[in-house]
């Protein structure tokens, strides 16, 4: 799930967990890997995940292509 700014959206940001949380179980039950920088919590929001109030920065990017490549190489696979 893709972040937000928590602080820009501090009055808003919990009106979207309803929806979240409906994405993140039918996600969770088709057994599919999905990161999740979704916070609502400004002090666990990581500086430089955002460039701007919504666009992914190089922390948010690093983070999403780390995660892609732990997926890609679970289990051993190693023919990628």
């Amino acid at each position: 799930m893709q972040p937000v700014h928590p602080k820009i959206y501090s009055t808003t940001i919990n009106n979207f967990l309803p929806i979240k949380n409906i994405i993140a179980k039918s996600i969770n039950e088709a057994g599919i890997a999905y990161l999740d920088m979704y916070t609502t919590d400004f002090s666990t929001f990581k500086p430089g995940t955002l460039v701007d109030v919504m666009h992914l920065g190089p922390r948010g990017w690093l983070e999403i292509n780390r995660f892609i490549v732990e997926q890609l190489f679970k289990n051993g696979n190693e023919k990628i």
